[in-house]
């Protein structure tokens, strides 16, 4: 062979060569990471469909946690706040300690945190303190959500407000004539006693379980008569008519939209496992606040279905709520339909004044009292893990934190809380 065929065959070997391990750094520095990116979202899709819809949010809030610019989580709520000017601070002060608080306390002004402390202990037996990420049940505060998802499936002309609940229930009789509408606001003279089941029931079951025990009242028909039960029936139309648990449904519609994970709000079955969870603490004998601990079953959790059975922490129901009244869930036409009475009446899951919202929830001597503008921008928020309030005396009591919020002097901050 020839010099110069030799020096050509070279100059192709190198020429190869270098082809070879440009393809190969190419293949490892830009098509492999591609094919990994696909495969494990690949593989992130099929853990999806193998898992509930718990780990999928989870999942969810986690992507957009790596991606804040394609989020709109917020961090406010998470810090202890006061800035109350000092004659307002004493003021406030001297309330707290007469009410002898044991939970949270969120106060709004102008859509600011003013006001956010924890009190007493979320867990005395190992000396753990309230704070503004302590977890409460929020009781029958659920009730508004369930209305909302009516009001979601009457846009989607799914339901009707009109719609005879016969309809829906045939063991309920037509000439009842009680609708939707009469059940979101407590008119439809339907009482239960409401048994606690020997074990967990789902969906089906504890609607089921509902209507064996639903009892019509015709001399109650039209007038308000505050029973659960209409809303466990509601929660069963929100299940049948969206193909989903009533849980998924919530998750996917109320939950993963504001990136509330498991450790701001959730199922209270899921409670046990939150590091913030609060332990419940029942009126008992003499002045010891934590004498007596409240146990309550999964088993009565779950019977609560649409009426009681949701956990979070002051922010994160603030949050909710202000979402609710700002259009976020269904329009504010939509919302005002659904929310269709005044003068602190109740409908579509709350009590409505013109200016403003009332709740009140109780569940195993938790409480939560939630007073806020329709605006959001006005708020307060008392959540205890020892429920306190008298009988006939929750407005009342959260209406002096509500006017307090309004005209509170407080200090000014560039900070948002």
């Amino acid at each position: 062979m020839g010099r110069k065929m030799k020096l050509f065959v070279f100059g192709v070997l190198i020429a190869t060569g270098i082809a070879l391990a440009g393809g190969t750094i190419y293949y490892i520095f830009v098509v492999h990471p591609q094919d990994s990116i696909v495969l494990n979202t690949r593989n992130a899709e099929n853990r999806r469909s193998m898992t509930n819809q718990q780990i999928h949010k989870n999942w969810v809030i986690k992507k957009m946690q790596e991606h804040p610019k394609n989020s709109d989580i917020s961090q406010s709520g998470t810090q202890a706040v006061d800035r109350l000017a000092n004659k307002a601070q004493t003021q406030l002060q001297v309330h707290i300690k007469q009410e002898n608080i044991v939970g949270s306390l969120l106060l709004i002004q102008n859509g600011t945190i003013i006001y956010h402390q924890g009190f007493g202990f979320a867990n005395a037996a190992t000396r753990r303190f309230n704070t503004v990420r302590s977890l409460y049940q929020i009781g029958s505060a659920q009730k508004s959500i369930t209305a909302v998802a009516i009001a979601q499936l009457v846009k989607e002309g799914k339901v009707h407000y009109g719609d005879n609940i016969h309809s829906y229930y045939v063991q309920i009789p037509s000439d009842y004539h009680v609708t939707i509408r009469q059940m979101l606001n407590m008119t439809s003279g339907f009482n239960a006693n409401l048994q606690v089941p020997t074990k967990p029931l789902n969906d089906a079951q504890t609607v089921h379980m509902a209507l064996t025990e639903l009892r019509y009242n015709a001399k109650g028909y039209g007038q308000f008569n505050y029973q659960p039960v209409n809303y466990v029936l509601l929660a069963g139309i929100v299940a049948a008519k969206s193909g989903e648990t009533y849980e998924q449904y919530v998750d996917r519609h109320f939950f993963v939209p504001l990136h509330l994970s498991d450790k701001q709000m959730g199922f209270e079955w899921n409670l046990k496992n939150q590091v913030d969870q609060t332990t419940s603490y029942a009126l008992g004998p003499g002045s010891n606040l934590y004498s007596k601990v409240a146990v309550e079953s999964v088993a009565d959790m779950r019977n609560e279905l649409g009426t009681g059975n949701i956990y979070s922490s002051t922010y994160a129901f603030y949050r909710l709520e202000k979402e609710i009244s700002s259009g976020r869930f269904v329009s504010l036409k939509q919302l005002a339909i659904l929310r269709n009475t005044t003068g602190g009446k109740y409908g579509g899951g709350i009590y409505n004044y013109a200016n403003s919202v009332y709740s009140h929830g109780v569940k195993n001597s938790q409480e939560l009292l939630f007073m806020m503008s329709n605006d959001g921008k006005t708020a307060a928020l008392l959540m205890l893990n020892r429920a306190t309030t008298p009988n006939g005396a929750a407005r009342q009591r959260i209406q002096w934190y509500y006017q307090f919020a309004r005209t509170a002097a407080v200090v000014k901050s560039s900070s948002n809380g």
